[in-house]
């Protein structure tokens, strides 16, 4: 995703032109208000995905193919709209790759850190969560390297370069993940007891403590499901003064992030 945000930055310079968004005196057919709604819907279509439907996709995908698969399926999508983007015929068609690339990108931003907090032992969990940052700002670099590395590319071979190179790191991704365990808290809540045993033996220095964090797993999950059992956690999350305040805190926290300059 970060990639993609700076290798666009290069590469509106000159897709932009290519559809002919361009205002009206500078020969296009377009207002300068209507470019700039334009430019903005384009370069924005991901987030807008990621908040309409990504996202929200991001607990049935993980309920049903658990983490691994919803990291493969959001890289898989995230690839194909990579290169969807690379051979983008108008600013409608390119609209909808980046529209579909944030469908992949909702899904994986928040699964990523779960799944490496449900497998890491707790000693190692904070920083191993936190290196999604790190890796955020290595993709920022990538990004502005697609920028410049493509840029006197002719033939109208740039922009599109800079774009369909973003595929590169969700395949690296979907070629590895499932060399990966499956997170041992979805095996449990599956009732896959044995599964996440394994899982946890190859995550875990020794058996014994293989054994130690799969029943201190197990009770963790046997309590969760007491605790909501019969209840609908959607309907409290409006109707709960504390996880009202708590979300709305979140929205303004993030509308203020993406919407400043």
């Amino acid at each position: 995703m970060c990639m993609d945000e700076t290798a666009n930055n290069g590469a509106q310079n000159f897709f932009l032109k290519r559809f002919n968004v361009v205002a009206t005196s500078d020969g296009g057919r377009f207002s300068q208000q209507m470019v700039d709604n334009l430019t903005g819907l384009v370069v924005g279509a991901p987030y807008l995905a990621c908040a309409i439907l990504g996202c929200w996709l991001t607990a049935p995908l993980n309920s049903l193919v658990g983490r691994r698969g919803t990291i493969f399926i959001s890289c898989a999508i995230a690839a194909i709209a990579s290169i969807w983007e690379g051979v983008a015929n108008s600013w409608v068609n390119l609209f909808i790759a980046r529209f579909a690339l944030g469908l992949g990108i909702g899904s994986k931003s928040t699964t990523v850190p779960v799944y490496a907090a449900e497998c890491a032992p707790a000693p190692i969990r904070g920083a191993l969560v936190m290196m999604w940052q790190m890796w955020t700002a290595f993709g920022i670099m990538l990004g502005n390297i697609m920028g410049v590395a493509f840029l006197n590319l002719g033939h109208d071979l740039n922009w599109r370069f800079m774009l369909g190179s973003t595929v590169v790191l969700p395949l690296i991704v979907c070629c590895q993940v499932y060399l990966c365990p499956e997170s041992p808290r979805w095996l449990i809540k599956k009732n896959r007891i044995p599964k996440a045993f394994e899982a946890f033996r190859r995550i875990r220095p020794s058996e014994i403590q293989a054994a130690r964090d799969l029943y201190y797993c197990y009770v963790n999950v046997e309590i969760e499901r007491k605790v909501s059992h019969g209840r609908n956690m959607v309907w409290e999350l409006v109707t709960v003064n504390r996880n009202r305040r708590a979300a709305w805190a979140s929205w303004i926290v993030m509308f203020g992030q993406q919407g400043s300059p």
